[in-house]
């Protein structure tokens, strides 16, 4: 009975749940190959959650804040889309690089930086224009003397996925006892 408990549990972690709906994108893995643990399979990509990092200058940071409205222009279908402004990066892209932007002897050199701000869609403007593809260049347009509420992105989210029916064990270990008994 412990053999058959242990290869019910082995079959049900061979099931794989994605905890959002999605498009597979960078699959890495082909139906029969034997994977390991912690081995990238694909990734999930949530089109109706999509948002932009824009990389603006440090320049033009300076009347930028959270909740600015946007007007986001697409070159791939010349759509107008709308969006606004959720976050700004807590360091500019050279500030984590692998490269630092000093020269040999150890001096600065003066380059003026870029700060990645994120910009979420607004849900109306997607349905209405359609989902854009990952990467497709964008023209963003912040309107600084416009704010709105931005809603809480980070609400606990709890999954059941690979919760192992215990009820269906037992029912499967009663039904072979049932079927094997004289």
């Amino acid at each position: 009975m412990e053999n058959l408990k242990n290869a019910y549990y082995n079959l049900e972690k061979t099931k794989i749940f994605s905890p959002i709906s999605g498009v597979i994108a960078q699959k890495q893995v082909n139906l029969g190959q034997q994977v390991g643990a912690g081995q990238t399979l694909f990734t999930v990509v949530d089109l109706n959650k999509t948002w932009i990092n824009a990389n603006f200058k440090e320049t033009q940071l300076r009347d930028i804040k959270l909740g600015n409205h946007v007007e986001i222009k697409s070159d791939l279908n010349g759509k107008t889309y709308s969006g606004v402004v959720t976050g700004i990066s807590a360091g500019s892209g050279s500030a984590f690089a692998l490269i630092p932007t000093q020269n040999a002897t150890g001096n600065w050199i003066k380059i003026v930086q870029r700060v990645p701000v994120r910009i979420d869609f607004n849900q109306d403007s997607l349905n209405k224009n359609g989902v854009l593809p990952i990467g497709t260049t964008l023209t963003v347009k912040v309107n600084t003397n416009k704010t709105v509420d931005i809603p809480n992105h980070f609400i606990e989210q709890k999954s059941e996925l690979y919760k192992i029916d215990e009820n269906a064990l037992h029912s499967l270990i009663e039904k072979i006892i049932n079927s094997n008994s004289f």
